[in-house]
């Protein structure tokens, strides 16, 4: 037997046999097919099969570091090429990985090209934690009646406070001052790292004072 009897790597190799013969002819000796005649044998080393790193679900943002990539047992075997593994912001990130021996390995679908992988970390929940204002009598306008409106987060600022007759709208920034039931609006916009949140109540402004009360009356 003579050509490619061991090798290490992936491929396709070839080996010849021939018979002996120690007789002096070569019909001493047949294969069992009742050939004499030397061939060749082929034989493949296949490439071993890597598994991938995969994107790590259900990331919200909080405020620390997230690691957003679960590396695999293989992870000797491949190599990050560009992006980011952590992340502090909410968004969409992506990292490209290749295989470190690409001739000997491949990726568990068979290629042997970078991939991509995509993981995100989505907007952490907002919410108008509190928000009040007092019912008062129409004498009493136009002093401005202060709305106390506090947010999970409202990066700094205070949530932007409007007014209108139904809970639908149209919506003033402008403090009512005719009697009746009214309502006022808290909102805070949608940021970088946080959902939007909103809060309504109603309130009411009386003829009759002695229909005063202070109700904070949360309708959503």
């Amino acid at each position: 037997i003579s050509g490619n009897t061991k090798e290490t790597s992936a491929g396709e190799y070839t080996l010849q046999a021939k018979l002996l013969n120690p007789g002096g002819t070569i019909k001493n000796f047949v294969w069992p097919d009742g050939t004499a005649a030397s061939y060749s044998i082929n034989w493949v080393i296949e490439k071993a099969k890597v598994s991938p790193p995969t994107a790590i679900e259900g990331l919200k943002f909080n405020n620390t570091l997230l690691l957003g990539i679960k590396d695999s047992e293989d992870i000797s075997k491949y190599k990050l090429l560009s992006g980011i593994k952590y992340n502090t912001r909410a968004g969409e990130n992506k990292v490209i990985y290749a295989l470190q021996d690409a001739s000997n390995y491949t990726w568990q679908d068979g290629t042997t090209g970078n991939i991509t992988i995509t993981w995100n970390i989505a907007k952490a929940d907002n919410a108008i934690t509190s928000l009040k204002i007092g019912s008062w009598k129409v004498e009493e306008n136009p002093v401005v009646h202060p709305v106390r409106a506090e947010a999970t987060w409202a990066s700094g600022n205070e949530p932007i406070i409007d007014y209108a007759q139904s809970e639908l709208g149209p919506w003033t920034e402008t403090q009512p001052t005719n009697a009746g039931v009214h309502f006022v609006r808290a909102t805070v916009k949608e940021s970088d790292n946080w959902l939007a949140a909103q809060k309504i109540i109603k309130f009411s402004i009386w003829t009759d004072p002695t229909k005063i009360f202070r109700d904070y009356v949360d309708i959503r």
